[in-house]
């Protein structure tokens, strides 16, 4: 079913002012820290590198980069998340109400890119994915992660009486789709990486092992999802074709 926003700008500024980036349960708040352990684990970002997260939600990455220097971009339409993230942390970073459709950046001006479950989100996809492209540096490196054969409920709107789909998102993925979409806008693949097992998380062991270090953490899972390939989300490690 394709599905498209009649205002996605308004649509996201409205949902910022309903769902709250800043107080998750602890359930949530484990899966974004962990799911940002593992995008600078395979990132590995340099000190002095300008980093653009798109749809930058509560600003969490800043909590997980390495204590150095870094110019940190958070990108977002709801002007009221980027004021909080500029509250909250005291790391350097200039937030900036854009849209991932027409990027405010000239070409070539980001060292990394992240677009952390945002994609499943746009109707659009493959014009987001060439924005990226264009503002990100020949040597530099694009993350994407997305819910992974995520199976959508959608709901009767109260409003419109038409079929909506749950959370916003339009797309389920797995890997072949991402890799020919990111392809498709000019990346070339590094790695892919399964994420989060969803029957780990269901016996609550990823709250009993949250203070496990990562490295520790990510063999558990990944045990898990060899045992049962049920992950939450799918990570792409990606960077330019050369010209």
């Amino acid at each position: 079913m394709a599905l498209k926003y009649q205002n996605h700008v308004k649509h996201y500024q409205m949902d910022a002012r309903h769902f709250d980036y800043f107080s998750l349960n602890k359930f949530m708040e484990d899966e974004i820290a962990r799911r940002y352990q593992a995008i600078v684990h395979l990132l590995k970002p340099a000190p002095g590198q300008k980093i653009l997260e798109i749809g930058s939600g509560g600003g969490q990455l800043l909590e997980h980069l390495p204590a150095t220097d870094f110019f940190y971009v958070p990108l977002d339409l709801a002007l009221s998340n980027l004021k909080k993230i500029k509250q909250k942390y005291t790391q350097k970073n200039l937030p900036v109400v854009g849209d991932v459709f027409t990027l405010p950046f000239h070409k070539e001006t980001f060292d990394i890119i992240i677009l952390s479950e945002v994609l499943e989100h746009l109707d659009r996809p493959l014009l987001a994915l060439k924005e990226c492209h264009r503002v990100l540096k020949p040597a530099g490196k694009f993350i994407v992660s997305v819910p992974y054969k995520e199976v959508i409920p959608y709901y009767i709107c109260i409003h419109c009486n038409q079929p909506t789909p749950k959370n916003g998102h339009l797309h389920s993925f797995d890997l072949p789709k991402l890799a020919q979409w990111v392809e498709s806008a000019g990346f070339v693949v590094l790695k892919s990486f399964k994420f989060l097992n969803k029957i780990f998380n269901r016996l609550h062991l990823s709250l009993a092992v949250k203070n496990l270090p990562f490295p520790i953490w990510q063999r558990i899972d990944g045990f898990f999802n060899f045992l049962m390939d049920r992950p939450t989300s799918l990570i792409l490690l990606c960077r330019k074709k050369s010209p």
